[in-house]
Parts: structure tokens; C-alpha cells; sequence
């Protein structure tokens, strides 16, 4: 998982086993130290202060043992549990050294391909899925840029897409820079004609059978919340409310407090989106909210800086207006989304939850992955780390970046279906439909 000849942090190096030799040839990574696979369980807390480099390296290490599971029987240069116990609980204090991040950074995490031939031990059928899902009322659904792949917008991470274009377009050396608050402070005007595009390909996209459905999982009383990290608003075309944290601009007291999070019709918002709508603007001075208009959006394109008219009238020359987007490490995120109003909205949604749903999300970025600790953590908390999870994704590759993602997923009721979400969903709504469901 780590970089050719890149050096891992481990708290204290521990003999190298068979496993970690096999582990450390697959992935390049010198030394990496584990021990047999009776070891393996003790290893819930990090060997390393990084923990996006431990979730790596363990993840190269299972792969391993899944393709070739003769390695966990070779006990040759295998270490104590005992010594393994020793340096997991001198990691732990290397790590609570640490000092907390004074705010949430977000990375990119390295992908490492599944070996072929191999499946998760956590996949369920398309028909088991119908039939676990039938009884289901209460669903909490977690959607990223996958169900929006088919409708014409271009993903994040995958060949061609926002990153690769970003890269290209200017030089530089990982396009995830380019949404970097410090990428926006210094090249403001470049940064926001990008995002501008990204609107116009949202303004275009269609939603898709994935949004469809949600749209109809909420008519039909089945959806409780659906948590969005997409910026494109899509679920918006379907009609679906979308969950407001504040009313209005900023004034002496702060935004207008809305804690059901009701849409402009009175309505309680289904969609919170995480991270914001490309399809708004926000100023940075008064923190108003609108819609962005054709004149906006081509000065955005002809790299123009664009003034609030609210601060105009009131004799401020200091409103400029940017998309309402949320950037990683964003100076402003107060005035794009509401953190802690989505967290406390989440926990009693969670609550609640009957099913929870994770679709369209390859966990290959940090934020996701810490998302999913996040629900885990609160499900732990309430004593409901029963309710059943369930990640959509085709790609095997989602189901390993959500398992290195948590330490104890076989404590909880987590389920995967390596299938398109869109013919999925088409599926469990054809299911819901027949006239022989007793409760439709």
C-alpha cells in the first residue's frame, strides 16, 4: 500500500515473519513486521502513529493471506503474541502522544489492487440482499460520486476524471491539490473557473436510477436520511428535500438556527449534503446563500471575481462570493457546511437506523473512511453495532479500503454486494412493488 521505498512508521520493529516477508514483497515496503496469523487479532490497535499507513500495510498483509493461505501455516521467523501485545500497547501510547489535529485533514489513500480470483467473505447475493432488505423502514443511506458515474459527471479518482484533468490542466503534482484550501488562497481565480465547469456538467447530468430510487424509497416511508459527500445536487432533480442547518445570511447572532433541517417548503430535508452543492454560491463576508445565475458562473469561467449584492447595498466591499464546495483543510467550512449540526442529526438518525447503506463510495479517500469509523464508533456507543451495513460498490477494491478502514468489522453486521447500485436498486424497488408483499 505504501510508495516503492517508502519508509513505514512503526512504533517499535518487531522480527520479521513469514507473513511479513511475503506482505513486505508484494508491496514494497521494507521490514514490515507481523507476526503468524494467531497473532492477528491483537493487532486491532495500530502498530503505526499513521494510521492511513497502518490500514495500508495491513491491508497488503490480508490480501496476501488470502491468495496464499499456506503463508499463515509457515511459522518460520514467527514472533510471540506476547511481543506483538508489547508493541501494540507502545504504539497506543505513541499514538495518544500525540496532539490532536486542530482541525480535520483529509487525504487520498493509496490504492492496491486485489489480487484476482479473490472475494470478501462478507458478500451476500443480490437475493439475499432483496430478502434481507424486504422489512427494512428505517434506512440511513451513505451515497459518494459512484451513483452519479452513469449520469455524465466525472468522478474523483478514476482515470480521466476531476484529479487527472486537474493535474494536467495545471502541473501540478496530484490533482487532489487543486481543492486544497491552500491551492484556493493562492490561485483563487483558477480554482473557481474549474469548479465552474464541474457546475456546468452537473447543470447537464441527469439523475440516475440510483437517485431514482432513493427518491422513491423516501415516498414509499423506507428512508429516513440520505447522507451525501456529492457535490453535483442531483438528488435535487429528483425532487427530494434537501436538510438545511441555518436560514439566511449571517447577522449579529450567526446564521438563523433550523435544527429539523427543513427545506423552503416547511419540509423536513431527506438529503444532507456533506460537503456542500457546486450548484451554490456562498459569500465569505456574510455567509449568504444563492443560487448561481448564468452571469455568475461565466465570470467564474473568465476568472472574474464575483461581489455579494447583499454587501453592496450595506456598504461592504469585502463580500466576494465562491461555490458553496467544501475544500479539504477548508479555512471557511462554517460557512459551507455545519459539521457538528450533521453529526448531532447523524447520531439520532442512527439511532433509529434499521439498515444502513453505503453506496457509490470507494473509501479511497480519508474523509470516507473516517465517515465510516464515525458511524461505527456511534452504533458502538448506542449498544446497536448489530444493525446491519451494507456496502454497493462492483468494485472489489471498496470492500478492502472499508475493511482496513475499522479494526473490528467482524463485530459488526456488515454485509457487501459487488454489483452496480443502480440495476441493485432498480431491483429491490421491482421487489417492493409486487403485489404479493403484504406490507405495500
Amino acid at each position: 500500500g505504501a510508495q516503492p521505498g517508502a519508509s513505514c512508521p512503526v512504533a517499535t520493529v518487531v522480527p520479521i515473519s513469514a507473513v511479513g516477508q511475503a506482505a513486505a514483497i508484494a508491496t514494497r515496503v521494507p521490514r514490515l513486521a507481523l507476526g503468524p496469523l494467531s497473532c492477528l487479532p491483537q493487532l486491532s490497535t495500530p502498530l503505526f502513529a499513521d494510521r492511513i499507513a497502518w490500514a495500508q500495510a495491513l491491508r497488503s498483509v490480508l490480501r496476501v493471506l488470502h491468495a496464499k493461505p499456506e503463508l499463515a501455516r509457515n511459522k518460520q521467523g514467527s514472533v510471540m503474541e506476547e511481543e506483538i501485545a508489547t508493541t501494540t500497547r507502545q504504539g497506543r501510547k505513541a499514538e495518544e502522544a500525540l496532539s490532536p489535529p486542530v482541525k480535520r485533514t483529509y487525504t487520498f489513500r493509496s490504492k492496491t489492487r486485489e489480487p484476482k480470483g479473490v472475494s470478501s467473505g462478507h458478500e451476500i447475493k443480490l437475493r439475499e440482499f432483496l430478502l434481507t432488505m424486504s422489512n427494512k423502514r428505517e434506512l440511513v443511506i451513505f451515497t459518494g460520486s459512484g451513483i452519479s458515474a452513469s449520469s455524465g459527471m466525472s468522478t474523483f479518482t478514476t482515470r480521466g476524471g476531476l484529479y487527472e484533468r486537474a493535474r494536467k490542466r495545471y502541473k501540478v503534482k496530484d490533482g487532489q491539490a487543486l481543492f486544497t484550501d491552500r491551492f484556493f488562497r493562492k490561485n483563487r481565480e483558477c480554482a473557481l473557473a474549474f469548479f465552474a465547469e464541474i457546475h456546468k456538467e452537473a447543470t447537464r447530468a441527469r439523475p440516475t436510477a440510483t437517485h431514482q430510487a432513493i427518491m422513491e424509497l423516501a415516498n414509499c416511508k423506507r428512508l429516513r436520511r440520505n447522507y451525501t459527500m456529492n457535490v453535483d445536487g442531483l438528488h435535487r432533480d429528483t425532487g427530494l428535500s434537501t436538510w438545511r442547518h441555518s436560514i439566511g445570511p449571517v447577522n449579529e447572532t450567526g446564521h438563523e438556527p433550523n435544527p429539523n433541517g427543513e427545506d423552503s417548503t416547511g419540509e423536513s430535508g431527506f438529503v444532507v449534503e456533506m460537503h456542500g452543492n457546486v450548484r451554490e454560491v456562498v459569500c465569505e463576508a456574510c455567509g449568504d446563500v444563492r443560487s448561481v445565475d448564468a452571469e455568475t458562473l461565466n465570470a467564474f469561467l473568465a476568472s472574474e471575481t464575483v461581489y455579494c449584492s447583499q454587501c453592496k447595498q450595506q456598504g461592504r466591499s469585502d463580500g466576494v462570493l465562491r461555490f458553496r464546495m467544501l475544500l479539504y483543510d477548508d479555512s471557511q467550512q462554517d460557512l459551507v457546511v455545519d459539521d457538528f449540526m450533521h453529526l448531532g442529526t447523524l447520531d439520532d438518525d442512527l439511532s433509529e437506523a434499521d439498515a444502513i447503506l453505503w453506496i457509490g463510495i470507494s473509501f479511497e479517500q480519508s474523509a470516507s473512511a473516517e465517515l465510516f469509523r464515525e458511524v461505527s464508533r456511534s452504533l458502538r456507543e448506542c449498544g446497536r453495532q448489530d444493525v446491519l451495513q451494507v456496502l454497493v460498490n462492483p468494485d472489489v477494491d471498496s470492500y478492502w479500503n472499508v475493511v482496513t478502514a475499522v479494526s473490528d468489522i467482524d463485530e459488526l453486521n456488515f454485509a457487501v454486494v459487488h454489483e452496480k447500485s443502480d440495476s441493485v436498486l432498480e431491483e429491490w424497488l421491482l421487489d417492493l412493488r409486487r403485489p404479493s408483499r403484504s406490507d405495500q
